[in-house]
């Protein structure tokens, strides 16, 4: 793991995320692929049970005001999909994960 590590004692995986997908610190994340414009992809670890999660994506502070983000799991490929948005589409922007 290249990035810090994430005190989430409550959560299967945690990650703070800048703008352009660096992972500032996070618990149970791989890695996240940004893949367009306020896209991004997240690869967990194999042990979080993503069929059995309910993940919330939050815009952190930075990001335009009006964001909000949609999540879409991808249980088969290990992997969360987030997406930031405003009312003129996909920004990229920072943001929080958590995956109870």
């Amino acid at each position: 793991m290249s990035h810090p590590s994430a005190i989430a004692p409550y959560a299967q995986a945690a990650a703070v995320v800048k703008a352009d997908g660096t992972i500032l610190r996070a618990h149970g994340i791989q890695q996240v692929i940004p893949k367009g414009a306020g896209n991004y992809w997240i690869r967990v670890d194999s042990r979080v049970r993503l069929d059995r999660s309910v993940p919330v994506a939050t815009p952190s502070p930075g990001a335009p005001w009006g964001s909000g983000a949609l999540i879409e799991v991808l249980s088969a490929e290990g992997m969360i999909r987030v997406l930031i948005q405003t009312i003129n589409g996909g920004n990229n922007a920072p943001f929080h994960l958590v995956v109870p």
